[in-house]
């Protein structure tokens, strides 16, 4: 890939770009942007109105793999008491969890979300951790190593802040890895009517809004690549970005959407029926005039109809409704989305978790690869964020994920039960288990259930 100071966006970032923008068109409810408007109605004044009803499943089957992938909450744990407070910290500060969950939202609905790790502006030593607009992103790879990008540009497009020009301007925060040295600048260009970068502007007349601007590029220590990460969904090998839920399943919303548009045509069409009534009710000349609402009365001779609405009855709408329920269910089954989410009378509400995990089989498997995307990037990530802390570790970080499912205590209480009573667990163990206590906790507990047994006479047999 050239660099982008030849063409920025070039025609490649462009199309992605585009997509980006179709997608989140499509997780807005926007889908006519999208597909287009194919239906009109004539309303009551007469004026031909354009109609499109989105069924916006986009954001049904995003949301849903959000929420089960964050669930409550991840956490996160190291090994060393001074690493394991700063890390606590760190989560703690950057509200972790929610920046992941935004992170998951774009995973869904772009195929990819982006992570940066920086110092904080007033304070080097304090890591922040956040989320960057896929459109802001724009990495670019050397042939030699494709697993990390070569540079990343972070573009930023913004007005002149000193009112004097009438373009606007491209603000670029560009990260270079040259060996194991990384190295950050900053770039201010204006912008050209197409939309592409410029000539660089006088860094010097700028300063005083963009010091940055001004000085020598900055060394980044604590880590050997650049501090931004691609999150990516399902990708193939070869691919530069992941690719987005909705792809898959464009078809079957552009079928749902249309008709159930053309329902709500038929629907309108229905309730605003017209009337047929006999000749001798409309006077001569004022036929086109006359609206049925100034009909009070109607006097119809014996050989002459009686007046009936007109109404549009359709024998194939029943039809269209089990079409369109195939075509939702074609759409969840392709993005592994259980029916119920939009049928819950397909689930009887007292399934036993065991049952649900069978049910729930596909989402799972979709779920536990998200997650494997994040926890690879987040190990890294963290890593980084303790260094800029100024703790410095070999010791892995352990992310534990919030159970997708309800726990049933019933099977997981008779389990602790069996494999206790068969030696294969301590009791100290099956209480830890069964009430989420540390060994501290279930010590004290275990002391507490000897006391509260009953003392045991001693046999003593009876002599005659």
């Amino acid at each position: 890939m050239p660099h982008l100071d030849n063409k920025f966006p070039n025609k490649q970032q462009r199309v992605r770009l585009e997509t980006n923008q179709r997608n989140l068109r499509l997780y807005d409810g926007r889908h006519y942007k999208v597909f287009g408007i194919k239906d009109y109605f004539v309303d009551d004044t007469r004026k031909e109105r354009k109609l499109y009803i989105a069924a916006n499943l986009p954001a049904l089957i995003t949301e849903y793999f959000a929420d089960l992938i964050m669930g409550q909450g991840a956490m996160f744990f190291i090994e060393g008491e001074k690493e394991s407070e700063a890390l606590s910290k760190i989560v703690r500060g950057n509200k972790l969890n929610d920046t992941l969950y935004q992170e998951s939202l774009d995973q869904s609905t772009f195929g990819y979300g982006v992570l940066r790790v920086r110092s904080d502006v007033n304070d080097p030593t304090k890591p922040i951790i956040e989320l960057v607009q896929t459109d802001s992103y724009y990495p670019e790879y050397d042939f030699r190593d494709t697993t990390q990008p070569s540079r990343v540009t972070l573009a930023s497009f913004i007005k002149d802040p000193r009112g004097e020009q009438k373009r606007g301007l491209i603000y670029k925060t560009i990260y270079e890895k040259d060996g194991e040295k990384i190295t950050l600048r900053f770039e201010l260009r204006f912008l050209n009517s197409d939309s592409t970068q410029g000539e660089e502007v006088d860094p010097v007349k700028y300063s005083q809004y963009f010091p940055e601007l001004t000085e020598e590029p900055l060394t980044i220590e604590g880590t050997t690549r650049i501090p931004v990460w691609q999150i990516d969904n399902t990708r193939r090998a070869g691919d530069p970005f992941g690719k987005s839920d909705y792809k898959d399943i464009e078809p079957q919303l552009e079928e749902v959407n249309n008709r159930v548009t053309h329902i709500s045509i038929q629907l309108i069409k229905h309730m605003n029926a017209r009337m047929a009534v006999p000749p001798s009710t409309l006077p001569d000349g004022k036929k086109d005039k006359i609206k049925v609402k100034d009909i009070d009365l109607i006097e119809v001779a014996k050989e002459d109809h009686m007046p009936a609405y007109i109404t549009n009855s359709n024998p194939l709408i029943e039809e269209c409704f089990k079409f369109i329920d195939m075509e939702i269910q074609q759409a969840l089954g392709i993005a592994k989305v259980p029916p119920e989410m939009v049928r819950p009378e397909s689930s009887s509400g007292n399934d036993k978790v065991e049952a649900m995990r069978l049910r729930l089989f596909p989402s799972l498997r979709k779920v536990a690869r998200k997650r494997l995307a994040f926890e690879s990037v987040l190990q890294e990530a963290l890593t980084f964020a303790l260094s800029i802390a100024g703790v410095e570790t070999e010791n892995e970080i352990r992310i534990v994920w919030d159970d997708v499912l309800p726990v049933d205590m019933v099977a997981l209480t008779l389990q602790m039960v069996e494999r206790s009573t068969a030696g294969l667990v301590s009791k100290r163990t099956a209480i830890s288990t069964l009430d989420d206590l540390t060994d501290e906790q279930a010590d004290q507990e275990l002391e507490r259930i000897r006391q509260e047994e009953p003392a045991i006479e001693p046999f003593l047999p009876i002599v005659s």
